[in-house]
C-alpha cells in the first residue's frame, strides 16, 4: 500500500464543526474527509465530487491549514470569481483578493509577500499573466478543472505547463483541481493533469492514449483526415490509478444522503419533420462527419429546437399557470430569446453580460414566473435560485454529459429542500435519440473511470 492508498479509512466525527474566524459552520462528514485526505494524504488532489455536494467548502477548509502569510491561490471562472470571493469570506473569515483584470494580477501577486493575507482569486482567463516573480505558492486550486482538458489550449498551457515552459503548477507546492465532471467526454482529457502531476502514469500523450482511448482516423473534409478520441479502453486500471494517486470522490450515496429526491419524466411530443436522417447518420455525422456534414446538422439541431419551443409553449405556460417556476433550459441562443419573450420572463444566455445575468437572476428569485437559460452559458457558477423552484425543463439537450449534470446540480444540491423534478422535452426526430445515445455511451465509460 502507497501513501495514495488511505481513501476514507481516517474519516473525522460526523458534524464535527467548522470553526472560521467568525461563524461556527458544520460540513458534511464527507467533506471532512476530503479536507483530511487534501491537507495530509495526497501530494495533489482532484477532488471530483458529484455537481452541488460543496466542493467550495472543502478546498477553503484546505486552505486554513496554511499560514495566512503562505501565498494560497484561486484560479476559477470569471462568471464566479465574487461567488468565490464570498464563500472564502465566510468559511475562513478572510477577505481574499479578487483580481478583476490584468493590472489586478501584476499589482497584487507581482509581491504577494508583502499582501497580509496572501490569499488571491483569479480568473483563469488570466492565468497567464500571473507575474513569475513568486517563485512558490503554497497551495494552488483550480476550479471548474475540466476546464483545463485540451493540453494545447493557452489556459491550460499557462496553468500546467507545456515542453520545457513552468506553468502555474510547477511554481506550487501542491494543486487542488475542483470539478464535478473532470472527464467530460473521454480520458484523454485527464492528461494535462496527470502528465503534470503524475508523469508516471502519463509520460507523454501519445502513450497515455494509446493505453486509455487509443485514436481513430477520421475525414475532415476535401480527402483530409486527423486523428479523434472516442472510446475509453482499459477503464477499471485507469480506474485505481486515479483512486491510487489523486482523486477523492465519495460513493454517490454518501452525497444523495445529503440531498433531496430527484425524479426524471419525459414529455413525448411529435413533430413529424422530415428531413432524410437516421439516428446512425447523426450520430456517424458527430463523430466522423466531414464539416459540409456537420454544419447540416447543426442547421438542423437549430431548425429542430425552434420547432420543440414552439410545440411546448402550450405545456410551458399550464406549469407557470399552476404556480410552478421553472428553469428553462435550451441549447441554442435564438431558442432562448424566443421562449423568454413569448413568456415574458427573464433569460441568460452567452451574450449576456455578468451585471444582466445578476439582474436576471435577481428578478427571477424576486419572483418572475420562469427564467430560461442556455445550458453553455449557466451550466456552472450559479447558485441561489434552488430556494424560488424545484422544477427545470430541458427544451433542448447537450450531448456532453458534463453540462448535463452541471445545469440539474443549479437545483439539485446541498440547500434545496423540495425535491427535484427534471422534464426532459423528446421529439420523434433522430437527433433527439441520437444526443439520449450519446449521452449513454459516454456516461457509461464517465461511470467506470470515474465512478
Amino acid at each position: 500500500m502507497n501513501n495514495y492508498d488511505l481513501s476514507f479509512a481516517a474519516t473525522p466525527q460526523p458534524g464535527l464543526p467548522w470553526f472560521s474566524n467568525h461563524k461556527i459552520l458544520t460540513p458534511y462528514p464527507y467533506q471532512q474527509a476530503a479536507v483530511q485526505q487534501v491537507s495530509h494524504v495526497r501530494k495533489h488532489s482532484y477532488c471530483a465530487h458529484h455537481p452541488g455536494a460543496g466542493k467550495t467548502p472543502i478546498a477553503l477548509m484546505a486552505s486554513i491549514t496554511y499560514a495566512l502569510t503562505e501565498p494560497v491561490i484561486v484560479i476559477c471562472p470569471p462568471s464566479i470569481v465574487y461567488q468565490w470571493a464570498r464563500q472564502a469570506n465566510l468559511w475562513t473569515g478572510v477577505t481574499w483578493l479578487v483580481a478583476a483584470n490584468t493590472r489586478d494580477v501584476r499589482e497584487f501577486l507581482h509581491h504577494p509577500a508583502q499582501m497580509m493575507p496572501a490569499r488571491f482569486i483569479v480568473p483563469d482567463s488570466l492565468t497567464h499573466e500571473i507575474p513569475n516573480t513568486r517563485d512558490r505558492f503554497h497551495l494552488i486550486i483550480a476550479d471548474e478543472a475540466h476546464r483545463l482538458k485540451t493540453r494545447d489550449a493557452r489556459r491550460t498551457r499557462a496553468f500546467f505547463g507545456h515542453g520545457m515552459a513552468r506553468g502555474l503548477r510547477q511554481r506550487a507546492d501542491k494543486v487542488l483541481c475542483l470539478s464535478g465532471t473532470p472527464m467530460p467526454n473521454n480520458p484523454t482529457e485527464l492528461y494535462p493533469f496527470l502528465h503534470s502531476c503524475f508523469p508516471e502514469i502519463a509520460p507523454n500523450f501519445a502513450a497515455f492514449a494509446n493505453r486509455y482511448c487509443p485514436p481513430e482516423e477520421v475525414h475532415i473534409g476535401g480527402g483530409r483526415t486527423t486523428l479523434a478520441y472516442k472510446n475509453a479502453i482499459n477503464k477499471g486500471e485507469l480506474a485505481q490509478k486515479l483512486r491510487d494517486t489523486a482523486m477523492i470522490r465519495p460513493l454517490r450515496a454518501d452525497i444523495l444522503a445529503q440531498l433531496p429526491p430527484l425524479r426524471e419524466d419525459t414529455l413525448p411530443i411529435k413533430l413529424g419533420i422530415k428531413d432524410g436522417l437516421t439516428v446512425e447518420e447523426v450520430v456517424n455525422t458527430w463523430n466522423h462527419g466531414d464539416p459540409d456534414k456537420k454544419k447540416a446538422l447543426a442547421t438542423a439541431r437549430h431548425h429542430l429546437g425552434q420547432a420543440k419551443a414552439e410545440a411546448s409553449l402550450d405545456y410551458l405556460a399550464t406549469v407557470i399557470e399552476g404556480g410552478d417556476a421553472p428553469v428553462i433550459w435550451c441549447w441554442h441562443r435564438e431558442v432562448c430569446e424566443m421562449l423568454a419573450a413569448k413568456l415574458e420572463v427573464p433569460y441568460i444566455h452567452g451574450g449576456t453580460t455578468p451585471e444582466h445575468r445578476r439582474d436576471a437572476i435577481d428578478l427571477f428569485c424576486g419572483g418572475a414566473r420562469a427564467i430560461v437559460v442556455t445550458i453553455q452559458a449557466a451550466s456552472e457558477g450559479i447558485d441561489g435560485w434552488q430556494s424560488r423552484t424545484d422544477l427545470c425543463i430541458f427544451i433542448e439537450r447537450d450531448h456532453v454529459p458534463k453540462s448535463q449534470e452541471q445545469a440539474i446540480a443549479r437545483l439539485w444540491r446541498i440547500g434545496q429542500r423540495n425535491s427535484v423534478r427534471v422534464v426532459y422535452v423528446n421529439s420523434d426526430h433522430p437527433i433527439d435519440y441520437a444526443i439520449t445515445a450519446n449521452l449513454e455511451r459516454k456516461q457509461s465509460d464517465i461511470a467506470e473511470v470515474v465512478g
